[in-house]
């Protein structure tokens, strides 16, 4: 082990061993002294020893901290023992997330969360975040109305109007999205690459005559597409406008975006009609232009219960701005959670878990632990 004693030095097996291999210099070359742990602390351990009780989340107490090093002892079977921990490694963490994270409830017994409410992952999903020494997440619950998906987007967004395109969100390098009703901003629902086109030309974008439509027909002023955000608004408001930003983004569709990304896969007058009608939940489709539009990655953390047999399966979905199936490292990502029970299922907006606070952040990069 580099920069420890020879007499530490031990034989490893590389397969049954894997877990106590790193990159090289991950920990060996951070040699700052420990701060988030002190003597006598109580914390939580993932056991290493005895061989045959290894791999169990225990209890246990700093004995020992050596800069960067933690001694750690606790007890199996009446015997003691002790352990050392690299202080950054997801194997030790106060004891105060022991409590807050695995004493929790299975996947199978959560319950879908009402809009704006927040409560844990299952404990499946909070085992992973533990061994990953993710921060603190939480669910926040969105309106089970057949337009979940888009409440879960907005709500993790903290989404305005979509005819603002939120340049406080838009990475660094993302020039902000032109002012509603200029040429630029018409240009750019067709599809356009021109920003010289007369501003009496016909678009498929929702610009003047069309925007005012919709305002009336919406009851949207001026002053609040400019300054409310989705989690500004009551349960109730979000309830209708959840609806109505949905049928927005459905006018935001350019048809060039469409036939490039999904011209051979349906038809686009039904494309837009599902879209806007809230009968039908999205599907993948209308997941890559939600990405498109916001220019994120969305993440789908699913899980799956067979009605009957009650078999389980867990697995990730992605759509990013370049489509689906595809990640795009530079650009910022939200996490859904979709929980599906036969036909049946729900999303829910990931954030991090704020003390005290009602939201946390929905939006991640991709050096956040949790993205990794």
């Amino acid at each position: 082990f580099v920069g420890w004693d020879t007499k530490w030095d031990l034989i490893l097996h590389k397969v049954n061993d894997k877990d106590r291999f790193a990159q090289p210099g991950q920990f060996s070359s951070n040699l700052d002294v420990c701060e988030e742990f002190k003597p006598s602390q109580n914390v939580v351990i993932l056991r290493r020893k005895p061989n045959e009780a290894r791999g169990k989340w225990i209890p246990g107490f700093v004995r020992v901290v050596d800069g960067p090093q933690i001694q750690v002892q606790y007890s199996y079977r009446g015997i003691t023992f002790q352990y050392w921990y690299h202080y950054h490694q997801a194997e030790v963490h106060p004891q105060e997330d022991y409590e807050r994270w695995i004493n929790i409830e299975s996947v199978d017994d959560m319950k879908d969360l009402p809009d704006g409410e927040s409560g844990p992952f299952g404990k499946e999903v909070m085992d992973l975040l533990f061994s990953r020494k993710a921060k603190p997440l939480k669910r926040v619950g969105a309106h089970a109305d057949g337009t979940c998906f888009f409440h879960a987007v907005f709500h993790s967004l903290d989404a305005k109007h979509p005819f603002i395109k939120m340049p406080k969100y838009a990475v660094a390098s993302a020039a902000a999205p032109p002012a509603i009703g200029t040429a630029a901003a018409k240009n750019r629902l067709q599809g356009s690459s021109s920003s010289s086109s007369s501003s009496g030309s016909s678009s498929k974008g929702v610009m003047g005559e069309k925007r005012r439509e919709e305002e009336k027909k919406f009851g949207t002023s001026e002053e609040e597409i400019s300054t409310l955000s989705y989690r500004q608004l009551t349960p109730n408001q979000r309830l209708i406008k959840g609806k109505e930003w949905r049928k927005v983004l459905r006018e935001c569709v350019k048809e060039e975006w469409f036939r490039k990304n999904l011209g051979n896969v349906c038809d686009f007058e039904e494309y837009l009609q599902q879209y806007q009608n809230v009968k039908f939940s999205a599907g993948p489709t209308h997941n890559m232009h939600v990405a498109a539009f916001f220019e994120v990655n969305i993440f789908f953390v699913s899980f799956y219960t067979h009605p009957e047999t009650k078999q389980r399966d867990f697995f990730v979905r992605i759509s990013s701005p370049d489509g689906a199936a595809q990640y795009n490292s530079t650009k910022p990502s939200i996490i859904l959670f979709h929980r599906a029970v036969g036909n049946t299922g729900h999303y829910e907006s990931i954030q991090t878990d704020e003390p005290g606070e009602k939201f946390g952040r929905g939006i991640f990069v991709h050096n956040d632990s949790i993205i990794q």
